[in-house]
């Protein structure tokens, strides 16, 4: 599959954001692309880590 092919419907996702959302991804099957928000509220991301295939781990 291409790129442009990838990031085509219906393997998109775009998330209007609203308080209390919580969105979880693997970042290992996508791609990610951050989009401006308004600096203006806060923005509080938590990030976790689960291990996974050793070949596909860079962290040791």
């Amino acid at each position: 599959m291409t790129l442009e092919a990838a990031c085509q419907p219906p393997r998109t996702f775009l998330h209007a954001w609203q308080s209390g959302d919580v969105v979880v991804w693997d970042n290992r099957c996508l791609l990610h692309r951050a989009r401006p928000f308004d600096h203006g509220h806060p923005r509080v991301m938590r990030h976790v880590r689960i291990s996974g295939h050793p070949a596909s781990e860079l962290a040791a």
